[in-house]
């Protein structure tokens, strides 16, 4: 019986044991092809966080599975003992006779049981043949899953450690470790340098023969049996390869390009570690952020000044004196204030400045409908301009009047006095209401016109 309940208990401590190391063989494995994906999916950093959160918590429950299942196997023989019961219903009688036998010793030898009888008893069950490990759980075809999982995870540690550059461990590890900024000192043989401006969805282009014409990098200190990796990261995603570098014979590296369409950070690695990080900012193309223009009505209007703002059409009085101003989004080394024609033909163009600016005005007096654009070009070359302004010129219209009664000839009454009532109009204002009249007396020489004043100083419209 106890070479039965031994073999039967050293075979669950061994798989017991087993089972724990595959799975921590697996679970490495695993976790290294978890932190390769999210470094080649680029998702947000806070999902990477939160994958490799849930991955760990999923890896260490698994852990305490598999520890307590060891120690239940060292510990509960007991248990041990109902398993080989209820997987071999044909060993179950002589099982349940030694089992009472060991639990209830001095019972038995006070039923007159002798010990021989006691040790036949024993030796039938000790002769009994080997359990059927499979029915237990503990032959390799039971395991085959887990020995298959534990594979995966056993070849991706040896080619992770045999077989990627030093920097994409750190990357890995990096992941693993919830790790933010992994890149803290540089001992490695390029140096780059800590900023530079680029112009925006700038190719650029790393290699040994040439350089990039806004960031050099020196590769005399690298020979050519070397191979480079280019990392890059942008904000709210962590560090990637995204090309390398590799010599040969000719003492020759392969062009690498990397387009630059918002700020990137950039470092090499290789075998011996690190380069120092540059950050590559894109310059976007000038632009105008907001348009001012005041406008001065002629002084006889009488009108006070005016502000508008970003708007592109504009509609103020012949005469007018406007004052344009513009807002870019950032230094811009010339510009150039266009007159256009309702076709949007140039039919003039005006110089503003040579030297970087952000600001920039012009002043005119408005005589007729006129269509003003600004052309911007930056330091690298980029061209922008701003909308077409539109402004329009309005005449100053005659004044408006309408008689409404009387409407027909009339006679005087005895008092010779006869209500007149008129509407009088103006798009600035009336200053002076004056009413021309002349009365038939009906004398041959006919009636003198008069001129009265009946109303002065307006502001407004009547």
């Amino acid at each position: 019986m106890k070479s039965i309940l031994r073999k039967t208990h050293q075979r669950f401590i061994f798989w017991g044991l087993l089972d724990l190391v595959v799975t921590l063989v697996a679970i490495g494995g695993l976790s290294l092809i978890v932190a390769t994906a999210l470094n080649l999916l680029e998702p947000p950093t806070g999902v990477q966080k939160v994958g490799m959160y849930i991955w760990w918590v999923v890896a260490l429950v698994l852990v305490a599975w598999r520890v307590a299942v060891f120690f239940v196997a060292l510990f509960n023989s007991k248990g041990i003992l109902e398993r080989l019961e209820q997987t071999h219903p044909e060993y179950r009688n002589e099982l349940s006779t030694l089992v009472y036998l060991d639990a209830h010793g001095d019972e038995v030898k006070h039923l007159g049981f002798s010990p021989a009888l006691i040790k036949a008893l024993r030796k039938e069950v000790e002769e009994l043949p080997p359990p059927q490990w499979a029915r237990l759980g503990l032959s390799p075809t039971t395991r085959k899953s887990l020995l298959g999982l534990g594979a995966v995870g056993a070849a991706a540690l040896i080619g992770f450690i045999l077989f990627s550059p030093g920097y994409t461990q750190k990357l890995v590890r990096a992941h693993l470790y919830g790790e933010q900024e992994i890149l803290t000192e540089s001992t490695f043989p390029v140096d780059l340098p800590g900023k530079v401006e680029v112009p925006f969805r700038h190719e650029l282009t790393l290699s040994r023969e040439g350089e990039d014409p806004y960031l050099h990098v020196d590769f005399t200190k690298v020979s050519p049996d070397q191979k480079l990796d280019l990392l890059a990261k942008t904000e709210g995603n962590e560090w990637r390869v995204v090309g390398r570098i590799s010599g040969d014979n000719s003492n020759t590296i392969a062009p690498l390009s990397l387009s630059i369409d918002r700020p990137t950070q950039i470092c090499f690695s290789g075998e011996e570690g690190l380069s120092t990080v540059c950050e590559v900012v894109p310059v976007y193309p000038p632009a105008v952020e907001s348009t001012e223009v005041a406008i001065e009505a002629p002084d006889y209007t009488g009108k006070p000044r005016t502000m508008v703002s970003d708007s592109e059409r504009i509609e103020a009085f012949e005469g007018s004196r406007i004052a344009v101003d513009w807002k870019t989004n950032g230094p811009v080394l010339a510009s150039t204030l266009e007159i256009l024609s309702p076709t949007r033909s140039v039919l003039e163009s005006t110089p503003l400045v040579s030297e970087a600016s952000e600001t920039f005005s012009h002043r005119f007096d408005l005589a007729d409908n006129t269509h003003v654009r600004l052309t911007l070009s930056d330091r690298f070359g980029q061209r922008g301009m701003s909308d077409v302004l539109h402004m329009i010129a309005v005449a100053d219209g005659s004044p408006e009047v309408e008689i409404l009664s009387p409407t027909r000839e009339v006679t005087l009454p005895p008092d010779l006095r006869i209500p007149i009532k008129m509407t009088a109009r103006d798009d600035i204002g009336l200053s002076t209401v004056e009413m021309i009249y002349r009365v038939d007396n009906g004398m041959p020489a006919g009636g003198q016109y008069h001129r009265e004043v009946l109303a002065d100083h307006l502001a407004g419209l009547v």
